[in-house]
């Protein structure tokens, strides 16, 4: 189970140089490029920013309140300078609640400082994050193309790179990293390197970059220094070398990023995992459904519906399932695609989530996902060209591997199911407990004579 509730690379790595005193999201503690304002127009941009906040209905937000500037009686500069810090605070615990719908607010901050200055090269650099966050990534290419036209940042090579590698462009990502990395190497830069790495199969080169990020740090805020903890456990527990202690690092640093930011939700979701892999569905369920209760994601859901079933609570499950299907494919229709095509539910529904998704991003995951979906709608052209895309660059994800093999195997191409069969099985721990199932009676079949296909899915007998 990768936790991709949004991407990644593009909301946790961007934090890794946000500052304890809330100056930036990116570090960027340049001078601010602000023309000059009129005092009038300062006010309004405050007002602007205030109305945001009061629009938003996130309960997190009383965690920043506080932070709402007051108008300098100086230099705009100032005025500027604090509202863009609002907004990089705004997305900070955005990250530390998994509220996504604080990504928004940040671009309606944003938004307030481009109507008074529609140069202002801090704040444009805030939209295109926020941008990014919502998963609106033609947007935030385009935002970030100009960004390195006018100005040429690192930070500006960091967002743009953020935008194509989550369109499938890799290559060109990579080179907007690597001017990144060689203007100025440090936690952004070796976050995003790492994630490259994890998506060229390489996980020792995604750990030593990630470990070089330094997310230990006491000078980062919350949200990415907790972020970025959990990340690193997750690449030690997809590693789960015990001889390397893989596991017993996954969990320290899982409870250091909860006494960092108490009930994140993404530290209890790969908490959770570690307690399935144990054998311990009760205790996966609570930390499953604590994320749940607090903010429902289509992950948690799922995760607590198998961690309910494998408990003997089918009854649970079920209630959770039918809730999921109330609000799953407007939260995360991604994901909600993949939990339909695992269940061979509402398939056209999964097809029609997965195609717009497909408008939005062709990173591997997705990829994967629309193969699983084409899979389960019984469209194997459709699908194996799908898988094919998604393993292009060696990807070493446990979904994608256990999918290609059953693919592979629906398509009489036993040699290729029986490779993909392998790696999902060395990377089993990271699979719910249907995919489990569903990988063990993929191993039986090829271990008989048959070379028939599978049911595309994780049922429960």
């Amino acid at each position: 189970m990768r936790l991709v509730i949004i991407a990644w690379i593009v909301s946790a790595s961007a934090l890794a140089c946000t500052t304890s005193r809330g100056l930036s999201y990116e570090g960027v503690s340049a001078p601010v490029e602000a023309a000059p304002v009129h005092r009038p127009e300062q006010q309004a941009g405050v007002a602007c920013a205030r109305a945001a906040l009061a629009e938003a209905s996130s309960e997190h937000l009383s965690r920043i309140d506080s932070r709402l500037p007051s108008l300098p009686a100086d230099a705009s500069e100032r005025t500027f300078l604090s509202l863009e810090q609002l907004g990089w605070s705004i997305m900070d615990v955005a990250q530390a609640s998994a509220d996504e719908r604080l990504y928004r607010t940040a671009e309606h901050v944003s938004d307030c400082m481009l109507a008074v200055d529609s140069r202002h090269q801090g704040a444009r650099l805030l939209r295109g994050h926020a941008l990014a966050s919502q998963h609106r990534f033609k947007d935030a290419e385009r935002l970030a193309r100009s960004l390195v036209e006018t100005r040429g940042s690192p930070e500006d090579y960091g967002l743009l790179g953020d935008a194509l590698i989550e369109q499938g462009d890799f290559g060109s990502a990579v080179d907007a990293y690597q001017r990144l990395m060689d203007m100025k190497p440090g936690p952004a830069a070796y976050a995003r390197a790492s994630h490259v790495r994890w998506l060229l199969g390489d996980i020792d080169g995604a750990i030593g970059l990630l470990e070089r990020a330094g997310f230990a740090s006491t000078s980062m805020a919350p949200g990415a220094a907790a972020w970025g903890r959990v990340q690193l456990a997750e690449l030690y527990f997809e590693r789960n070398d015990r001889a390397r202690g893989d596991v017993d690092r996954a969990r320290w640093l899982i409870e250091a990023s909860l006494d960092v930011v108490p009930s994140f939700p993404h530290a209890l979701l790969l908490r959770g995992q570690l307690h399935l892999d144990e054998g311990a569905p009760e205790a996966a369920y609570a930390d499953f459904a604590q994320v749940a209760r607090a903010f429902a994601s289509v992950e948690s859901v799922w995760a607590a519906i198998e961690a309910a079933d494998l408990s003997g609570e089918r009854a649970r499950a079920s209630e959770l399932e039918l809730d999921l299907a109330d609000w799953g494919a407007t939260e995360d229709p991604r994901t909600y695609a993949l939990f339909l095509a695992s269940r061979r539910k509402s398939l056209d529904l999964a097809g029609g989530l997965i195609a717009l998704e497909l408008e939005r991003r062709r990173d591997p995951l997705t990829l994967g996902v629309a193969a699983w979906v084409a899979h389960a709608r019984g469209d194997h052209a459709a699908a194996s060209a799908y898988i094919e895309q998604a393993r292009a660059h060696g990807t070493r994800d446990a979904r994608i591997s256990l999918h290609a093999a059953a693919i592979a195997l629906a398509a009489g191409e036993r040699e290729a199911a029986e490779r993909t069969a392998r790696e999902a099985q060395s990377l089993r721990h990271m699979l719910f407990p249907s995919e489990q199932r569903l990988l063990d009676q993929l191993t039986r079949r090829l271990g008989s004579s048959s070379s028939s296909s599978i049911p595309p899915s994780g049922d429960r007998e």
